[in-house]
């Protein structure tokens, strides 16, 4: 680097110079982001989801309809899950207000209000912002969630109930995705490699012709 300065900076400058940027941003050069914080929360949520008799042994839920709640699991509905996690991060991403809050915070609110979605626990047609009244009786369920906040983030539901009102905003807006067609995703793929193979025997015989 010093020599593409052609000796206007020494090494010494230049360690010297990165070392104060470092220092004025007090180390914090790795920044998380919304992607972060979605494989984060989404990891989380899974794992404690598939560990329910550890973390929650004393909550009378359904365990079989609580595991198809998996963000990551194999299975179509946890791809669509997950892709309307990130669907609604990119709606609520376009308001400038909410970098008002953190997007650790946000994920998270964002999940409460996918799972009650999910579960039909609110018609968020009918509810546009959610107030304390359409989830007190959920009793089972914020326990639920409150467990997972303090398990996986020292937090619980009253810390973030302010920020789930505010995603709530964005719970009715209507998502569109096209059927995946898992055969047609195949198909393509080994055509893919097929073809990258083709043309990797195809150039190697050409230089050996040549």
């Amino acid at each position: 680097m010093a020599n593409a300065t052609e000796s206007a900076c020494t090494h010494k400058d230049i360690i010297q110079q990165e070392t104060l940027i470092l220092q004025t941003l007090n180390w914090k050069i790795d920044l998380t982001t919304f992607s972060s914080w979605i494989n984060h929360t989404t990891l989380s949520w899974d794992n404690f989801i598939t560990n329910i008799e550890c973390y929650a042994p004393d909550l009378m839920l359904n365990q079989s309809i609580l595991h198809s709640s998996r963000f990551r699991a194999n299975q179509i509905q946890g791809l669509y899950l997950f892709r309307a996690f990130t669907q609604y991060i990119d709606i609520i991403s376009f308001d400038v207000e909410y970098l008002l809050f953190s997007e650790r915070i946000l994920c998270l609110s964002i999940i409460y209000l996918l799972l009650l979605k999910y579960f039909g626990l609110v018609d968020f047609s009918q509810v546009s912002f959610i107030m304390l009244k359409h989830v007190n009786h959920l009793h089972e369920f914020n326990l639920l969630f409150d467990r997972f906040l303090e398990v996986n983030y020292s937090l619980n539901f009253a810390n973030i109930f302010d920020i789930i009102q505010y995603a709530s905003c964005y719970m009715e807006s209507v998502l569109h995705f096209e059927e995946v067609n898992f055969g047609e995703i195949v198909s393509l793929f080994t055509f893919i490699v097929n073809y990258i193979i083709f043309v990797f025997f195809n150039n190697l015989f050409s230089s050996k012709l040549y």
